[in-house]
């Protein structure tokens, strides 16, 4: 089990399985199109069916995602309020949807949720440290280097994890600023190089991108979670 969502909605109940998803209001300080208005996707629901709910709780959380989008709806169909109030709002009931949503489940079905998340993060902190001894040997990385890397990375997942359990952001705003930490990340990685190391990872970038048929992405270590974003 990878999946940063499944972390995300492990840490966040309706972060990315039933959280309610609305637009960027516009800049004139309306909210967005009540049609623009989404729910969780369908594989934002993948933790819940490792959680055995019965058939009454699937009926109470359809129930409370019904209710909650039509709230959400006609918050944004509300052109005469003003953004800052637009934002306060939206919070609250993506809010109370996230309790009322946990209060369904069961003490274990709880337990087992953080335990998913424990895993998620332990999987990930694996996967980045592989992926930092292939560059280490790739790119020949002093200890010096790598040791900043690691402490660059364990930063931004601990900033990235605050945006994400931060109740007052729309989830346009805690996407974008993860991938402002993304992208801070991905600098950093690159000023710690020296020409001669940043020459190889453009070399191995370069040859991915003609294996795979297209550009590769920056090979820096990158948080694994969006939170949203997302992400």
């Amino acid at each position: 089990m990878k999946k940063l969502f499944t972390i995300c909605a492990a840490l966040s109940i309706i972060g990315a399985a039933f959280a309610q998803q609305p637009q960027k209001p516009c800049d004139n300080n309306k909210p967005a199109d009540k049609n623009e208005h989404r729910m969780g996707k369908p594989g934002g629901q993948h933790p819940f069916q490792e959680l055995n709910l019965s058939d009454e709780q699937k009926q109470k959380i359809k129930g409370l995602r019904d209710e909650y989008s039509k709230k959400m709806a006609d918050l944004q169909s509300n052109d005469k309020q003003a953004l800052g109030d637009f934002k306060k709002k939206s919070a609250a009931l993506r809010k109370e949807e996230k309790e009322k949503i946990e209060a369904v489940l069961t003490p274990e079905q709880k337990a087992k949720l953080d335990d998913m998340k424990k895993k998620g993060e332990e999987e990930r902190k694996e996967r980045a440290a592989k992926h930092l001894d292939k560059l280490k040997t790739k790119l020949n990385l002093s200890d010096d280097q790598v040791a900043k890397i690691k402490a660059n990375d364990e930063d931004v997942q601990a900033k990235i994890k605050a945006i994400h359990e931060n109740d007052k952001l729309l989830p346009e705003q805690k996407k974008d600023q993860s991938e402002q930490l993304r992208s801070q990340q991905r600098e950093f990685f690159k000023s710690i190089l020296t020409p001669e190391q940043q020459a190889k990872m453009d070399a191995i970038k370069d040859d991915k991108g003609k294996r795979k048929g297209h550009p590769h992405p920056d090979d820096a270590p990158k948080p694994q979670g969006d939170g949203s974003g997302n992400e």
